[in-house]
């Protein structure tokens, strides 16, 4: 039986990630100015940014919650890299006969280590995390909370905080480039969400197990921020995203008059904060009864069909951006609703080509 938790955060990250597709169609020819269309596309751009980490923390709670089976993980490397190849000949084709782009011209082979669309990058990084999941494994397997608390801790200051510091340099005509990443800490930083994923979701379902190690000074402590309540991880997250955003608005206007994207990338320590905040929050977030299955059937609908809509949804993206001048809505209401309505035509789509063995098999 599937956790509806999981599936709330498939379900959130997403819509998420529709919306930012939407804010980075949106604000990538606007000047980086302090007006009220320009900043709110901005803010909300920002606040998706955690749907992403979102998605690899939930990979790692889920994946690395089972005994490893090198059949299986090759299995799923295989089914992956097929479902690569299949969606990136999808949108060669797309790019060429809809869009009216010179794909001729093209080397595919270049596609093998860079995606033909944007968003298919994922991809390559998942699938990267599945060819170390033997050693992944091994070690979320052996890992006390001592070691685990040393990674995140480790991981949260020398990837995002050096990555956060380096950029705020560069600003600041300073060059502070760390030439030697640290392994494991800092070789992928989607690895760090992958883990933390698991650690996190391990720890709130899996008390009793943590219990053991409970008279370690680090592990009761860590233990003692896990309990704390929800609205603490919302104010935290909260937090986070608004520094973020006043960051990136001053640089980008004030400074290089351009939207500055490396404050709020993936690997940036304001967005590490707030993506694992929300996670805890998600993991300890408990449903009501009643009328609330209504919206579980809604949440586990979408997550069911979130791999298929986040591979598909470009396509009605596209639609709509060529038919429709979305630059010219508002963007307090035209970015979260438009995303609704994307978010509905592909779920709708995914439902109905699941239905199609062939499609099922090798599409999704």
């Amino acid at each position: 039986m599937k956790d509806i938790r999981i599936e709330t955060i498939r379900a959130t990250a997403i819509y998420l990630v529709i919306l930012i597709h939407f804010c980075n169609y949106y604000l990538s020819p606007l000047e980086a100015v302090y007006t009220g269309n320009y900043l709110i596309a901005l803010f909300y751009n920002i606040s998706a940014r955690i749907s992403v980490p979102l998605f690899f923390m939930i990979s790692g709670a889920v994946g690395l919650k089972k005994d490893f089976s090198f059949k299986k993980n090759k299995r799923k490397i295989t089914h992956m890299l097929i479902v690569l190849v299949l969606w990136s000949i999808i949108y060669y084709l797309w790019n060429y006969f809809f869009l009216g782009r010179d794909m001729l011209s093209v080397n595919v082979f270049n596609f093998l280590f860079d995606p033909l669309k944007n968003h298919l990058w994922y991809m390559y990084a998942y699938i990267g995390l599945l060819i170390v999941q033997p050693f992944t494994a091994l070690l979320a397997k052996h890992m006390k909370p001592v070691h685990e608390n040393y990674f995140i801790i480790a991981w949260l200051l020398l990837c995002g905080g050096i990555k956060m510091a380096d950029c705020l340099f560069d600003y600041m005509d300073i060059t502070a480039n760390l030439k030697y990443k640290i392994p494991i800490i800092q070789g992928t930083y989607y690895f760090g969400y992958y883990l933390c994923g698991h650690i996190l979701y391990k720890r709130l379902t899996q008390k009793k197990q943590f219990d053991k190690y409970s008279k370690n000074i680090k592990a009761s402590l860590s233990d003692s921020l896990l309990n704390l309540k929800t609205v603490y991880y919302l104010f935290t997250a909260a937090v986070s995203i608004i520094i973020c955003f006043a960051l990136t608005a001053y640089i980008s206007v004030e400074i290089t008059h351009t939207m500055e994207k490396p404050i709020f990338g993936y690997s940036s320590l304001l967005i590490m904060i707030p993506t694992l905040c929300m996670f805890i929050a998600f993991i300890k977030f408990t449903p009501p009864h009643g009328n609330f299955k209504i919206c579980k059937k809604i949440i586990a609908a979408v997550g069911n069909t979130s791999f298929g809509i986040y591979l598909s949804h470009l396509i009605f993206f596209s639609i709509l951006y060529t038919y429709a001048d979305i630059r010219s809505l508002d963007s307090a209401y035209a970015l979260p609703l438009l995303s609704v309505l994307i978010l509905i035509v592909s779920h709708i789509f995914v439902e109905i080509t699941k239905r199609i063995p062939f499609i099922n098999k090798y599409l999704y």
